[in-house]
């Protein structure tokens, strides 16, 4: 499928299910592709069908249909822990549930980057295959949307595709009598696993001072130990413009430290106020790191209408 037409298809899909409150199970992965830096993009987003009880249980034979034996679930904080992220792209299965609106504004903003080569996933964002023929999709908005995508490669903040982090430790020099461990360098930007439901949808605001936005613990309490990262729309914006107001009071983000955390309890909100930024009516792309206590930091990646 040409990009032009998965684009025009996606713009339709989204004005006829704009307002629609009707539920939709998200569903996305990536996972590793033919080639060297290669990877397979696969969502899909199917309308909820109203049901009982036991329709509401989950069937793993579902999941195995989109995934195989990737779509076996586990739980999140746990998957954090054991595998402590260490690679540049998010290739957890990313399942939610969302309205028709919701799923309308994410295929609105894929509808005005895929022309210029890349889409904004939930977990990632993409650079595009040059040939075509690698895009395939089926969208029948009011029942299922599926779209599978080969030989994507992951974008980077400058925009070119990032190659695959080096598995292999450089050899040591032969001068060396005894080798001796080394530290492992920490990546100028480090990756972080993807939960997106933390973020408040709706919650993004114009305010006299700027904007602001909420984001909610849904797990046990914890700690900010450091100042968090946002970028709205791809631009990262200056920590020193960054207040966090908590159940303690307002914090000046950089102010934030190992020494000094922000404690969060379960069940918490946090408004995130920036100042001096104003933004255009319409949707915009949100990405939150946020470090975390004996856990590290988290990306919280999401899409919000203003």
């Amino acid at each position: 499928m040409k990009k032009e037409d998965l684009a025009k298809k996606l713009i339709d899909a989204s004005k006829k299910i704009e307002k629609s409150e009707d539920k939709y199970e998200v569903f996305e992965q990536v996972t590793l592709g033919r080639g060297e830096g290669n990877y397979r993009f696969v969502f899909v987003a199917k309308r909820k069908k109203k049901r009982g009880i036991f329709g509401a249980i989950v069937n793993i034979a579902k999941k195995t249909y989109y995934y195989g034996t990737h779509g076996v679930a586990y739980g999140i904080m746990e998957e954090i822990a054991e595998r402590k992220i260490q690679e540049e792209l998010n290739l957890s299965p990313i399942e939610r549930e969302i309205t028709g609106k919701e799923l309308a504004m994410i295929f609105k903003r894929w509808s005005e980057t895929i022309p210029k080569g890349y889409i904004e996933t939930i977990g990632n964002n993409l650079s595009l295959p040059a040939d075509d023929k690698w895009i395939s999709a089926t969208i029948k908005p009011n029942k299922e949307i599926k779209i599978t995508i080969d030989f994507v490669k992951l974008k980077t903040a400058e925009g070119t595709p990032s190659q695959p982090p080096l598995t292999t430790p450089p050899t040591q020099p032969t001068t060396v009598p005894v080798p001796v461990p080394m530290p492992t360098p920490m990546p100028a930007q480090m990756p972080v696993p993807d939960l997106s439901q933390l973020y408040v949808k709706g919650s993004l605001t114009s305010t006299e001072e700027g904007v602001s936005f909420a984001i909610k613990n849904l797990f046990h309490p914890t700690e900010v130990i450091g100042p968090i990262t946002v970028k709205i729309d791809g631009k990262e914006v200056s920590s020193d413009k960054i207040r966090i107001l908590s159940n303690v009071g307002e914090k000046a983000n950089k102010d934030i430290s190992p020494s000094s955390p922000l404690p969060v309890q379960h069940g918490e909100t946090l408004l995130i106020k920036i100042d001096g930024l104003r933004l255009s009516k319409g949707i915009h792309k949100l990405d939150i790191a946020v470090p975390i206590r004996d856990v590290g930091s988290i990306l919280i990646s999401n899409v919000d209408n203003l």
